[in-house]
């Protein structure tokens, strides 16, 4: 009886061991499932998120795609035409630089799944500024970035780590100041975003002084649709004239 007795006690002391075995691959294996998760939710957390949270009306040179917000317009808008018009209280000059960022290791940093990485000019005025620093410090100097918390993640890098940026004419090594969020999100709509001093940008993008694709404006009180419509009408038919809330939500619905 004893010897049966030990036989099953061993018999049935390896099936537990190897339950318990199991259940801890299993509970392992779930973890790591949502970590990807949770890491793949991040890579696409910017679908909500929009750089022009704070704006009110943009307006872009040119023309603009009605279809893809996020495309460089085709023209030039001097800063000094929007601000200080009637219901202007603040005004940021903008341009949309196509780059390749290369992380630790030399590999490149992918932006999220069907978006771009872009040279975007730092905007200095809390009106405007939707940018949150997570670390570090807004750049200020020449070859100083931002970036927004995916590019630091995905090319594990962090505040004064360099950063190798592919421009379309040049490549440079610069150095991260910097890691924002947005709304509290990795990267924005248009996927991520490398943040610089304006005159950086605009050098960049090869734009006069003065003058940038885009002009970010922030109402004096005046509701968005009247503004627009007042700036539509006073800058002429060489600029477009957008809504913020119009363009964030392109991807739902029409563009205002």
């Amino acid at each position: 009886m004893w010897l049966i007795a030990r036989r099953s006690f061993a018999e049935g002391w390896m099936r537990l061991a190897a339950t318990l075995l199991a259940a801890v691959f299993s509970i392992g294996l779930i973890a790591g499932s949502l970590q990807f998760t949770l890491r793949a939710q991040e890579a696409v957390s910017g679908s909500d998120a929009s750089e022009y949270s704070r704006a009110d009306v943009l307006v872009q040179g040119g023309s603009a795609d009605p279809d893809d917000p996020y495309s460089p317009p085709d023209g030039r808008v001097a800063l000094a035409e929007v601000a200080g018009r009637p219901g202007v209280a603040g005004v940021a000059g903008d341009a949309m630089v196509p780059v390749t960022a290369t992380g630790s290791a030399g590999r490149t940093i992918l932006p999220p799944a069907g978006a771009r990485t872009t040279l975007r000019p730092w905007t200095s005025d809390d009106r405007l500024n939707p940018y949150h620093l997570e670390s570090g410090s807004a750049p200020a100097a020449d070859g100083e970035v931002a970036v927004t918390r995916h590019v630091a993640r995905a090319g594990k890098l962090d505040v004064g780590d360099p950063l190798q940026v592919m421009l379309p004419k040049q490549s440079r090594k610069m150095r991260i100041v910097g890691i924002v969020t947005v709304q509290g999100h990795s990267a924005v709509a248009s996927g991520d975003l490398l943040l610089a001093p304006p005159e950086t940008v605009r050098r960049a993008a090869g734009l006069p002084a003065g003058t940038w694709q885009g002009v970010w404006v922030r109402s004096a009180g005046v509701p968005p649709a009247e503004l627009r419509g007042d700036l539509a009408r006073d800058l002429g038919k060489d600029v477009t004239v957008r809504t913020a809330a119009g363009v964030r939500v392109v991807w739902t619905g029409p563009v205002t």
